[in-house]
C-alpha cells in the first residue's frame, strides 16, 4: 500500500499573487514602521525634502540640457548629487552627516544665488523653492542628529563606567 504524498509548503510562502502582494505589503508596512520609530522626525523630514530637491534638480538638469543651458544643467546636476549624498549619510546616521550637512547647506546657499541668475526661467522657480525648504529642514535635522549623537556618547560613557544610562 502506497502512502499518499503530501506537499508541505512553508507557511511563509504566499501561494497566490494576492497573497504575495499582501505579504510584500506587510513587509513594507513593517519596514516603514521601523523607519518611523528609529529615525527622528526631523531627519525623516530632511530626507524627504532632500529626495524631492534631488528629483527637481535632476528634472531641471534635463530641461536645461534640452535648452542648451550648459552652466545651469551642470549646477543643477551638482546640487542633485549633493542632496543625494547628504540623504544617504542622514539615513545611515553617519558621523559624516554633520560636517557634510553643513557643507551641503553652504553649497545649496551658493546654488540658490546662481539659480537666481536664471529666475526668469519657469523651470528654475521650483528648484529655488525646494532649495529654501532643504536649507531649513537640513538645519533642523543636523541639530537633532548632533543632540542625538551627544546623548548616545554620554550613554556609552556611562555604560563603560558601569552606570545605568539615563533615559
Amino acid at each position: 500500500m502506497q502512502q499518499p504524498q503530501t506537499q508541505v509548503q512553508p507557511a511563509y510562502q504566499a501561494q497566490t499573487q494576492r497573497g504575495q502582494a499582501v505579504q510584500q505589503s506587510q513587509v513594507g508596512q513593517f519596514v516603514g514602521q521601523r523607519y518611523q520609530q528609529s529615525v527622528p522626525q526631523e531627519v525623516q523630514q530632511a530626507v524627504s525634502d532632500l529626495e524631492r530637491f534631488e528629483s527637481v534638480c535632476e528634472w531641471l538638469t534635463s530641461r536645461a540640457t534640452e535648452k542648451g543651458m550648459v552652466r545651469l544643467a551642470n549646477r543643477s546636476d551638482d546640487l542633485a548629487e549633493i542632496a543625494h549624498l547628504e540623504k544617504k549619510l542622514l539615513l545611515r546616521q553617519s558621523p559624516f552627516a554633520q560636517p557634510i550637512g553643513q557643507a551641503t547647506q553652504q553649497t545649496i546657499q551658493q546654488g540658490i544665488q546662481e539659480l537666481q541668475q536664471y529666475a526668469s526661467e519657469p523651470d528654475v522657480q521650483e528648484s529655488l523653492t525646494h532649495a529654501q525648504q532643504v536649507l531649513q529642514s537640513v538645519g533642523q535635522a543636523l541639530n537633532r542628529v548632533q543632540t542625538f549623537g551627544q546623548q548616545g556618547a554620554q550613554q556609552g560613557q556611562q555604560i563603560q563606567q558601569g552606570q545605568q544610562p539615563q533615559q
